[in-house]
């Protein structure tokens, strides 16, 4: 079953039109994380709900910096999912957030292996990359 798509961001008070507040970046790739897994064809409706679970339990926990139990979350939805690219984003995040400059170069260019098929998250990879100063040359 598709994910809906998510509600637009809330406008800024008083500015009468103006550009939609800006997600943290935590949020964005939650959001297109969420998009990559629901995007892909699940082996069963339970493996699917429990990436998803997984995903979101890890970026929640990005939000509050638990990147310990961030990084386990998303290492059990890639144990689930192997080939979700959401979750190797996730484990790249977390990699990168810790210092880890190889540990998350090496996840964004698995997740970026296996996220074929989604614009938003490939954007996302790329931008955490360039971040970096590398490139996958997928």
């Amino acid at each position: 079953m598709p994910v809906p798509p998510p509600p637009p961001p809330p406008r800024r008070s008083g500015c009468g039109g103006c550009a939609p507040a800006r997600r943290s970046p935590a949020q964005e790739a939650e959001l297109l994380a969420a998009r990559s897994t629901a995007a892909r064809p699940a082996a069963s409706p339970s493996r699917d709900t429990d990436v998803r679970a997984l995903l979101g339990r890890g970026w929640s926990q990005v939000d509050k910096a638990r990147y310990g139990d961030a990084k386990e979350s998303f290492g059990r939805a890639a144990s689930v999912a192997p080939t979700s690219g959401g979750a190797h984003f996730g484990l790249g995040y977390v990699a990168e957030q810790q210092g880890d400059a190889g540990g998350a170069y090496r996840e964004y260019c698995v997740a970026m292996a296996y996220s074929t098929g989604d614009t938003e998250l490939r954007r996302e990879i790329e931008a955490r990359l360039r971040a970096l100063g590398k490139s996958c040359g997928i």
